[in-house]
């Protein structure tokens, strides 16, 4: 007999019960570094940079056997508010009107919007710094009421971030997928990763610092959108092929989720924890 949608979701949710363990401690470890990125992309590569910068050994795992994230499908360029470059152009703007159009115009969550606005002009000169090579050609984003969209192909982009993580000495270890954290069982502290390789060998990772999941969302795993957005469950995905939810996997099994899929986890029995 065929479920209904509701049935399957609930039917979902239940299933999570058995699958949501944390990986146990590992009696050796296969690999270690200080600080650990899953995923080689538009947050993974700068993630990676920056612990470098700080001292740490990073290395960053990517599930594909190239890199393959989403920026290389932007073939516009990103925005920004308050640049010098705008300033230069006779463009009044600011992180207050940039935030003004996030919440009025485009009806997004404010505190994200606050978070992402008062950062966007540091990321801007930081990209600027390792060679983004931005110039003063705008462009009109949608929604956007004042002209800080910046012609810039995410391919170019991409390659500017790869050339500064090869030049701090950072390792991408393709085909490596991160399946597991693995937490310290006294403290609770995640401690590294337990990693799939070419799809066969196991190995665990050990991270000295930190953890940074990078992995991008799930437009490319049909079970969860059917779980969490089964409205786009026949929309034609246009994200990037890693786009498989491991990230977000990973953290569900630490019970670390966003506030979504706290609702949809609403009374779900999780390893003798109730959320």
């Amino acid at each position: 007999m065929n479920m209904s949608m509701e049935e399957s979701r609930q039917s979902k949710k239940e299933e999570r019960r058995f699958i949501m363990v944390p990986a146990k401690m590992p009696e050796k470890w296969d690999y270690e570094a200080d600080v650990i990125v899953v995923g080689a992309g538009t947050a993974g590569y700068p993630a990676a940079i920056a612990a470098a910068d700080a001292g740490a050994k990073a290395v960053i795992l990517e599930i594909l056997p190239i890199v393959a994230p989403s920026l290389p499908l932007i073939n516009v360029g990103p925005a920004f508010a308050g640049t010098d470059l705008q300033e230069q152009a006779g463009i009044k703007d600011s992180p207050e009107e940039f935030y003004k159009d996030g919440v009025e115009v485009a009806k997004g969550d404010p505190e994200l919007w606050k978070a992402f606005t008062d950062n966007q002009l540091e990321c801007y000169y930081w990209c600027q710094e390792i060679g983004m090579d931005f110039k003063p050609d705008f462009f009109p984003p949608p929604g956007h009421r004042i002209m800080r969209g910046l012609w810039k192909k995410g391919s170019d982009m991409l390659r500017v971030l790869q050339k500064t993580a090869k030049d701090k000495g950072i390792e991408v270890k393709m085909q490596h997928r991160a399946t597991r954290l693995i937490k310290d069982p006294v403290t609770g502290r995640v401690v590294g990763v337990t990693v799939k390789i070419k799809d066969k060998e196991e190995q665990n990772f050990k991270a000295n610092k930190a953890v940074i999941l990078c992995t991008g969302g799930f437009g490319r795993n049909k079970d969860m959108i059917m779980e969490f957005g089964p409205k786009f469950i026949d929309w034609l995905p246009t994200m990037g092929h890693g786009h498989l939810g491991d990230g977000l996997k990973m953290s569900l099994d630490c019970l670390l989720y966003t506030s979504d899929a706290a609702d949809e986890l609403d009374g779900v029995d999780l390893g003798g924890r109730r959320i």
